[in-house]
This record gives structure tokens, C-alpha cells and sequence, in this order.
């Protein structure tokens, strides 16, 4: 498989015209990858509602405050606070601790947030492909022991967010080559590929290792407790099949009820297209976050 990098994901964005920020702060100490970025709203006292970002890029590249982050830093104008997390690349650590990453910020954030003005019972998470992986499996997984390292920092702090957003995640890795092939398309993701992104997420080809994609899968996890969800997926997509929202989306509303579950899907739009970027798509988010993280 040729993994393509993608310089929109890969290039961090340059906010100089922001200047309620604090960049680089460590949330672990685990790897030199777990730093966040902090963007206050320029004007107000809070405590402002969160949104985190988590970055796409196949788990194995992508920066924190990227290029994409340009939607998410507009909620700074709407009264939020944004946080944008770097996690683990699988280069440097294999899963889970990139889940281990997500939730140890999430408590991080509720242990200081009287320090940076933001309200701990109001956080929801905005993930793109990859990061929305990470995010699904936060938000349906915020209970589970074993994807969660408590001595990464915080321990007494809830790892529990009040809703997700999820454009065009990865949610079942074992079904991906499956569903590729089902509508013809190129298996970008074999199964028995050691050097597929899921197979350097895990260590091994998924197929060698089905005990840990089924770790990371977050539909083991879906409780009637679980957060909201809007979710997003092109029906063009040709690195993740839409089918892994459909099949997620279909199992939350029913445990958790239609009306707490969000999922569009849209025609002749590939993976991470500008389309999702939008400023139409984007007030929909916000209104998704507003009913969520305002009310």
C-alpha cells in the first residue's frame, strides 16, 4: 500500500492574529507527542465550552493546529475554547496508546480548567478520519478500563465527554478490506498487511491481532450512557468505506435513541474533501455542538 501524506494535514497553521493561546502543553510524559494547543476566545472571562480537536492522517502522521483546523478555530468566535491534541503516532507507539493519549488529555483539561477558563462538564470532541476513530472510541469507551492508563496523569478526573463529532471515521478495522472489495474498490487496507495503517497501529497485519481490533473497535463499547454523535461520511470515499458509519451510526441510535444520532451522507464526495470544510457544512456542526455543549 502507498500511504500519501497529506501536506493540508501534515502543515501546521500559523495564528498569529490570535493571541489568547498556549502551545505545546504537555499532557503526559509518556512520549514527545503528547502536547496540546489551547485557543482561548479573545473576548470574554468564561468558562468557555470545549472543543477538542483530534487530527486525521492514518494514525502514523499529522500535526496538531494543521491547515484543517482553520473550521474548528472558529468556534473561538462562537464562544468556545478549542484544544487541538497531538497523540502518539504509530511510528512511535503502537495502540492503545493513542486512546490512552485522548482520555488522559480529556482529564488533564477537567483537572485545569479553572487555569485556562474552560468548562469541565461541557467538552465535545471534533475527529477527522483517523482522530475520529479516536474520538468514537473516547466517547463510547469512556468507562472502559483498558483503554485508559490512569497513571498518565489526573486519575481522579472523568474521561466522559458530552458529545462527538466524527467526519468519515474508521470504526470496524478488520471489515475494511472486506467492504473496500464489496464495492470494488482498491484494498487499500489488506487485512494481512503488516504495513497498512492498521497494521502499523497495531504492530501486525489486523487479521494476526483480531483481540486488539476488537480493542479498538468503539462499537464494543456503545451503552445506553453514551454521548451524541454527528457523524459525516462521503459515499465516494476511497480510503475509508462509508459503510463503517453506517453500520456505527445504526448500532448507537439504537442504544442510545435516533434522536441523539446525526449521520449524513453525501454523494460523489471522496475522503477529507474540502466539501466537509465548508462554511454551510460547519454552521451544522456548530449547531450539532451549540444543542450539546450550550444548553
Amino acid at each position: 500500500m502507498v500511504l500519501i501524506e497529506s501536506e493540508e494535514t501534515a502543515s501546521v497553521l500559523e495564528t498569529p492574529e490570535l493571541h489568547r493561546k498556549f502551545l505545546n502543553v504537555r499532557y503526559a510524559e509518556c512520549t514527545e507527542d503528547e502536547v496540546m494547543d489551547i485557543y482561548l476566545p479573545e473576548q470574554g472571562k468564561g468558562p468557555f465550552p470545549v472543543i477538542v480537536d483530534i487530527h486525521g492522517g492514518g494514525w502514523y502522521y499529522g500535526a496538531k493546529s494543521s491547515l484543517k483546523i482553520k473550521p474548528v478555530l472558529q468556534g473561538l468566535k462562537r464562544g468556545y475554547a478549542v484544544v487541538s491534541l497531538q497523540y502518539t503516532w504509530s511510528v512511535h507507539g503502537r495502540f492503545p496508546i493513542q486512546i490512552y493519549d485522548i482520555k488522559a488529555a480529556i482529564r488533564y483539561i477537567r483537572a485545569n480548567a479553572s487555569l485556562y477558563h474552560m468548562n469541565p462538564e461541557k467538552i465535545g470532541l471534533w475527529g477527522l478520519s483517523a482522530g475520529a476513530h479516536l474520538a468514537s472510541l473516547a466517547g463510547t469507551g469512556a468507562t472502559v478500563p483498558q483503554l485508559e492508563d490512569l497513571n498518565m496523569g489526573n486519575p481522579q478526573e472523568s474521561s466522559a465527554v458530552q458529545c462527538v463529532v466524527a467526519l468519515y471515521p474508521i470504526i470496524d478495522i478488520l471489515k475494511l478490506e472486506h467492504q473496500h472489495r464489496q464495492y470494488g474498490m482498491d484494498p487499500n487496507e489488506a487485512c494481512t498487511n503488516d504495513e497498512s495503517m492498521g497494521g502499523m497501529l497495531l504492530g501486525k497485519a489486523p487479521c494476526k491481532v483480531p483481540h486488539l481490533c476488537e480493542l479498538a473497535n468503539p462499537e464494543n463499547y456503545i451503552t445506553k450512557d453514551c454521548p451524541p454523535f454527528f457523524i459525516q461520511h462521503g459515499l465516494a470515499d476511497t480510503v475509508v468505506p462509508f459503510q463503517q458509519s453506517i453500520l456505527f451510526a445504526d448500532k448507537l441510535e439504537r442504544m442510545i435513541g435516533p434522536d441523539k444520532v446525526t449521520l449524513e451522507l453525501f454523494s460523489q464526495v471522496d475522503h477529507a474533501e474540502e466539501f466537509f470544510r465548508t462554511p454551510e457544512n460547519t454552521d451544522k456542526i456548530y449547531a450539532f455542538f451549540d444543542q450539546y455543549l450550550k444548553s
